[in-house]
């Protein structure tokens, strides 16, 4: 008989184990818990402040939506400019919130809070695949976090038309994880080119998703 016999696991190994993974994914909620503090805070205080009252080229919606009741709506006017940018995708989440919300405008400042979270997620997706999760990783995250929720543009965070200054960013993200993915080569660069177009029609600055990605790519 032989000497070498296979290992058998003892019965409280798995129990062990067990117990390990909670541990560490209680280590790591509680560090997202951190690390996502300013998003918390931030979310608090525009659910208590946001008003459904327009505020400076909010105004600009009444013809939009008008032509959306009257059935004159079409897409010449969808992106027609306003002043010298192409708004067609914040005009489209305007009539989403007319059709689905009520036109209520708090609903489009919860865009604004979800393209940010966006551009957060997707910030730290890129940091975590280049530096792994170090300690000082999570630390540069939530630097960035503080960043991208700071209160210091409360005006941002609490007018719905400021859509259109958020959601370029959120596709340049997008497009920048895409291409940095696994994702088959048609895929990511088709990801990449629809958030281009996409931040194209946000808002102006949005046309620096172009040369981002070239160099990205280069």
């Amino acid at each position: 008989m032989s000497d070498s016999a296979p290992d058998i696991e003892s019965p409280d190994q798995p129990p062990a184990r067990t117990a390990s993974r909670l541990k560490q994914r209680a280590l790591l909620g509680l560090t997202a818990l951190l690390v996502w503090a300013p998003a918390l805070v931030t979310g608090y205080l525009m659910e208590h402040e946001a008003v459904n009252i327009p505020t400076w080229d909010d105004f600009e919606r009444a013809e939009l939506i008008a032509r959306y009741h009257e059935g004159t709506l079409d897409w010449n006017y969808l992106a027609s400019p306003h002043i010298e940018h192409r708004i067609l995708v914040p005009r489209l989440i305007t009539l989403a919130n007319c059709a689905l919300g009520s036109g209520d405008l708090r609903n489009e400042v919860w865009v604004n809070f979800a393209a940010m979270l966006i551009i957060s997620i997707c910030l730290a997706r890129l940091i975590l695949k280049t530096r792994s999760r170090r300690a000082s990783s999570w630390f540069l995250i939530f630097l960035v976090n503080l960043c991208v929720f700071s209160l210091l543009q409360y005006q941002n965070l609490l007018w719905a038309v400021q859509t259109a200054f958020f959601l370029p960013l959120a596709f340049l993200c997008i497009a920048l994880l895409a291409l940095h993915s696994s994702l088959k080569l048609p895929v990511r660069f088709g990801i990449a080119l629809f958030c281009a177009l996409a931040a194209t029609f946000s808002f102006t600055h949005g046309l620096i998703v172009w040369p981002v990605v070239l160099a990205y790519l280069l």
